[in-house]
């Protein structure tokens, strides 16, 4: 039993732990296990432990082993380790954190504390340092176990679990500060009065389910250094994903921490979501047992870009329906309806449509031959009903927003169309169908012109950086490694914010104009096409829709000519568990008319949007 629970004080305790009788009680205070006897660092417990001032701590032996801040004290923790034995029989290890300082809680922001040996960090066979199983990036990662305990920002511990963890990146891996993916360890993890997983939600409401519900539960989650953005500006994948986030396109969410290791400050992190089957599972309600994520394949990226995509996440041999749908694509023109129709029921359009979109109005390079992963649910039956398409989330746009003099915003990116990539492959086969060629069109309008505004990114800039300001000073005391740029100060951080304002606030005519210039039309045209137009809109995993007899697409669009009145048939049909409740169709003056039940006949000129609600059926507890 320990006399104070782990979180944050403002002046020093002394700390009493105490067992049954008959028990000795041993502890550390560097992370290493106080149960190994021949640990030169544990302690025999006497009368209690003075836990003095953490704000200005010099820097541990992990520190001092791995990298050289330009301070000499920074903020710091107390990490004890402690369990009782009376030589026959032990309890667990049980671990606490003590800040002892006033500083942190004015950050406002979430701390992580991870604890465990020295040598399994940074060692012969540390999973920090020496990450790579084989010494070749597709061999596998090495992982570290230890214990993660996170605070919520005014210091109350919210969670505390036994995880595995491995270094994450490609490219990136190389900095000293390293992102790191963390494995929660469910019903292994329930000793020492551990939690299987982070029952928190560490992303303030941001992580949503498909349902709009926040998602407070995690398995897995990333600790990120930004990636090719580290020491840069941080933040520059975190802030566009944010800006994506509602778009039809799967986006990681994000926040702000604290990072410590063995009580000595690592960093400034941006948590992260994590594309994983769990990711599915949580956003989507597919069993993760039934869920596939595969990638372009690194190690060959930069020499063959049409190389076949490899298992990220599953069994070997999950990848084979995409990597034969892209070659499908090959082998047969799109501009048939059937060919086209058939790549349709394959994948996602709606998601594939949105991250192009998206990469092309940030100049997000490093793609289409790199960065992308895709997931897809590859059972049929599986209870949540969700369809079995492969699904394209936004990955590592780190390259974006002016990160490079050649990625500002006055860059044409739309070269991507020509890339040899099988991402670029697929576009160019897609763009063959005169259908996909006007959605992907009316989409990219409506996205720059609508979404992507100015006073909209601003906002969402603003927001991040009043979070992310006052945590910058600390970030180059503990990291002045050189970035892009040079060695990062906080003087360079507000170079870097300047550089993104100057694109947010300039970007969009731009991306409108080299858009116009590809496609060889004009804002005359983009204004006429995307008005004569009724879209039909509906969730595609609870109904399917017919259009005068016909099966549709969410997101489809039926064209109006000048003139022409059209009678529309829509049948909506509930899929197993659910039910429509209603049509509603909505002209483009405001005006809604809607009827209930799953039929409506609209007979109309207007252009307009076609919405169909529907939700789960009711059952008995």
């Amino acid at each position: 039993t320990f006399s104070h629970n782990a979180g944050i004080y403002e002046e020093g305790i002394l700390l009493s732990l105490t067992a049954k009788d008959g028990y000795r009680i041993y502890y550390t205070t560097d992370g290493s296990d106080p149960t190994v006897v021949t640990n030169k660092n544990r302690k025999l417990y006497a009368t209690g432990i003075m836990l003095s001032d953490t704000s200005a701590m010099g820097w541990g032996p992990l520190t001092r082993s791995w990298s050289s801040p330009s301070v000499s004290t920074q903020v710091g923790a107390h990490v004890i380790k402690a369990y009782a034995t009376n030589g026959t029989e032990s309890t667990d290890v049980f671990t606490n954190t003590y800040f002892i300082t006033d500083d942190l809680t004015k950050y406002g922001v979430s701390i992580m504390s991870i604890s465990m040996p020295k040598n399994e960090v940074i060692g012969s066979n540390g999973f920090y340092n020496n990450f790579l199983l084989t010494g070749s990036i597709t061999g596998g990662r090495r992982r570290g176990v230890g214990i993660m305990e996170v605070f919520d920002p005014k210091g109350d511990r919210v969670g505390n679990s036994r995880v595995e963890m491995a270094v994450s990146g490609n490219g990136s891996s190389g900095w000293g500060m390293k992102s790191l993916r963390i494995y929660f360890k469910g019903i292994n993890n329930q000793d020492s009065g551990l939690e299987s997983d982070l029952n928190y939600d560490i992303f303030g409401g941001t992580a949503k389910d498909q349902w709009g519900q926040a998602i407070t539960s995690f398995s897995r989650i990333m600790i990120r250094n930004s990636g090719n953005d580290c020491a840069t500006s941080y933040i520059r994948d975190a802030f566009m994903q944010s800006t994506a986030a509602g778009l039809n396109v799967d986006t990681m969410a994000t926040a702000s921490t604290l990072v410590f290791i063995n009580g000595e400050f690592w960093g400034v992190y941006n948590v992260r979501e994590r594309y994983s089957p769990e990711y599915a599972e949580s956003h989507y309600g597919v069993n993760k047992d039934n869920v596939t994520v595969i990638e372009s394949d690194y190690s060959q990226v930069h020499t063959n870009t049409n190389a076949d995509f490899v298992v990220s996440s599953g069994i070997e041999g999950d990848q084979d329906p995409f990597n034969e749908m892209v070659q499908y694509m090959r082998d047969h023109n799109l501009a048939d309806q059937e060919h086209y129709d058939y790549i349709a029921s394959q994948m996602d359009i709606d998601s594939f449509i949105d991250m192009w979109v998206v990469r092309l109005f940030y100049v997000a390079r490093d793609w289409p031959e790199n960065n992308i992963k895709i997931w897809r649910n590859k059972n049929p039956d599986d209870p949540s009903g969700f369809d079995t398409k492969w699904h394209f989330p936004l990955l590592d746009l780190d390259m974006g927003l002016s990160f490079y003099d050649f990625t500002t915003e006055r860059e044409n990116f739309f070269w991507a169309f020509d890339s040899s990539s099988v991402c670029g492959t697929m576009m160019r086969a897609l763009m063959k169908n005169e259908g996909f060629k006007q959605q992907f069109i009316l989409r990219y309008y409506d996205v720059v012109n609508n979404h992507m505004t100015p006073e909209y990114l601003n906002a969402m800039f603003d927001e991040m950086y009043a979070d992310r300001d006052p945590l910058m000073a600390l970030q180059a005391g503990r990291w002045p490694e050189s970035g892009e740029r040079g060695k990062f100060t906080v003087s360079k951080w507000q170079n870097e914010c300047t550089r993104i304002r100057n694109f947010i606030n300039n970007r969009q005519p731009y991306a409108l104009s080299h858009f116009y210039q590809h496609f060889g039309i004009s804002e005359d045209d983009l204004e006429h096409l995307s008005q004569k137009r009724v879209t039909v809109s509906f969730h595609s995993g609870r109904t399917d829709v017919t259009v005068n007899g016909e099966t549709v697409e969410n997101g489809t669009v039926i064209r109006l000519e000048q003139g022409e009145t059209k009678t529309l048939n829509i049948v909506a049909t509930a899929k197993e568990g659910y039910v429509v409740t209603s049509i509603t169709f909505t002209d483009k003056e405001g005006n809604a008319h809607t009827v209930e039940g799953n039929r409506l006949v609209l007979k109309t000129g207007q252009p307009g949007t076609v919405s169909i609600s529907s939700q789960r059926v009711a059952t008995n507890p």
